[in-house]
């Protein structure tokens, strides 16, 4: 975290609001409970309101598991909203449900007036069972799910340190996406992520669809079975060794 640029912006009277992703998305970085407080007490020091989006939390492949906001000090979480959610984990994004976790009582209110404003009221027939069945019965799935994951990127990883140096696996230890960066193919990645998809039908997603300095950068998602993630490898080598054979 570059704290001196994030204080800046957090100072500038156009600030109303910082949303945290933890874990990150799409780096998958896992932000300390030290870097968390750190973030939201400077937050509080320019009167910022913080949203924090830990719809990934579930999904730490390795390490210690991530800091939720909501078990942080009491006394910092008084203009804290954090987001959770059933949508990644357990793949229940069509119940478009989620719970919104925030202790200081008034700042509820708030948010539940805006919510109805909204035409937010409550969630469909379907949202709080099954919400509460992955919750309650979900816990070999995400066993599974995280060592599958792990798998798919240890895969990433050998097929880039074998047939594709050019690119590096961007450390990280949430979620399912991963970030590579590919500075040393194209300085702008959407050339080779539009060449990829069609010349091999490979689909990436472009870090410039995140902004800041993404544009050296691809996304991956390493949720599919792994015989299509084997493939996709396989596409990658002969598309970006296509790509630069052709410069």
């Amino acid at each position: 975290m570059n704290w001196a640029d994030l204080e800046e912006k957090l100072a500038d009277t156009k600030t109303r609001m910082f949303i945290i992703c933890n874990p990150h998305n799409p780096t998958g970085m896992v932000w300390s409970k030290m870097d968390l407080e750190r973030m939201i007490r400077l937050a509080n020091q320019y009167g910022v309101l913080v949203v924090a989006d830990e719809i990934h939390g579930d999904l730490v492949i390795e390490g210690e598991d991530y800091t939720p906001t909501f078990s942080l000090d009491p006394v910092i979480l008084s203009n804290v909203i954090t987001l959770v959610s059933t949508s990644k984990t357990f793949n229940l994004a069509s119940l478009q449900a989620a719970t919104a976790i925030i202790a200081n009582p008034l700042l509820r209110g708030r948010f539940a007036q805006a919510a109805n404003q909204q035409g937010i009221v409550g969630p469909n027939l379907l949202a709080i069972p099954a919400s509460i069945a992955a919750y309650e019965n979900g816990g070999e799935w995400v066993h599974q799910l995280k060592a599958l994951i792990k798998h798919h990127r240890q895969l990433v990883q050998q097929v880039l340190a074998t047939d594709l140096p050019e690119l590096s696996l961007v450390p990280g230890r949430g979620t399912y996406l991963v970030w590579l960066d590919t500075q040393a193919v194209a300085e702008d990645s959407r050339a080779p992520v539009a060449f990829l998809r069609e010349q091999t039908g490979l689909l990436l997603t472009p870090g410039t669809e995140y902004r800041g300095n993404g544009k050296g950068f691809v996304r991956v998602n390493l949720a599919y079975p792994t015989t299509v993630i084997e493939d996709a490898l396989a596409r990658l080598v002969r598309g970006v060794k296509a790509y630069q054979a052709q410069k």
